[in-house]
């Protein structure tokens, strides 16, 4: 059976999942750590594009893995919890 690239392209994308939920919780710290009134505004947008980026990398893997596949799971929300496991 030929798996024309799949694995490689689920690959790629749960490494880009990876980062993309790293980015988040980075944003996450960066919102609830931002004082400056001129950057609030940067700090809302920047949480909401990297949780934008998070949940549509999670539609591709998707709409990409092969029915039946249990390998991915559903993308979990980043809990207050996970912002002091993650390396600031």
């Amino acid at each position: 059976m030929q798996d024309w690239g799949l694995k490689e392209d689920l690959v790629s994308l749960a490494e880009a999942i990876k980062e993309a939920r790293e980015e988040w919780l980075a944003a996450q710290r960066f919102f609830a750590e931002v004082t400056e009134p001129d950057l609030v505004d940067q700090a809302i947008f920047r949480l909401e594009a990297a949780e934008r980026r998070y949940m549509y990398l999670w539609k591709v893997v998707r709409n990409q893995r092969s029915p039946g596949s249990e390998r991915f799971q559903q993308p979990v929300t980043p809990a207050p919890d996970d912002l002091e496991s993650v390396p600031s």
